[in-house]
């Protein structure tokens, strides 16, 4: 009998990880842990943090998923700054490529000023009226 069923995030995450795990262990071998970090980077600014970059590693790639600057801070290059450490720790880590994502209204064109290159969106995500916008930046 197939049923379906609600289930604990949390539960279901680690059974859904533990299935890619395998499946990239039949494709590249066993790849050690060293391979998968999140790195996150705050700024501060007098002892204040000011805004952050978080971002997740995996083998040679790193996906950027967050990056803010409190409104009080912005206009002064921070965040082109804080890009630019993010970038610098994947060039230590090896990284070839960096993708990360940002909605029509918010910094496309941040992005493409920092070098990044736009190679897909989605019109009407999340909402209707709004596109998400798709970067990567190649680093080696």
């Amino acid at each position: 009998m197939t049923e379906f069923k609600r289930i604990d995030k949390d539960t279901l995450e680690t059974m859904l990880n533990e299935i890619f795990e395998e499946q990239d262990e039949e494709h590249f071998g066993k790849v050690p842990e060293a391979e998968k970090e999140e790195i996150a980077i705050g700024l501060y600014i007098d002892n204040q943090l000011a805004g952050g970059i978080v971002g997740r590693k995996q083998y040679q790639s790193l996906h950027i998923s967050l990056l803010a600057i409190k409104k009080a801070f912005r206009g002064k290059s921070l965040g082109t700054q804080l890009l630019k450490e993010m970038e610098r720790t994947a060039v230590e880590k090896n990284i070839i490529n960096v993708t990360l994502t940002t909605r029509s209204y918010q910094a496309a064109g941040f992005y493409k000023k920092c070098g990044y290159t736009e190679y897909g969106s989605l019109k009407d995500m999340p909402i209707a009226g709004v596109t998400k916008i798709h970067f990567y930046k190649r680093m080696k």
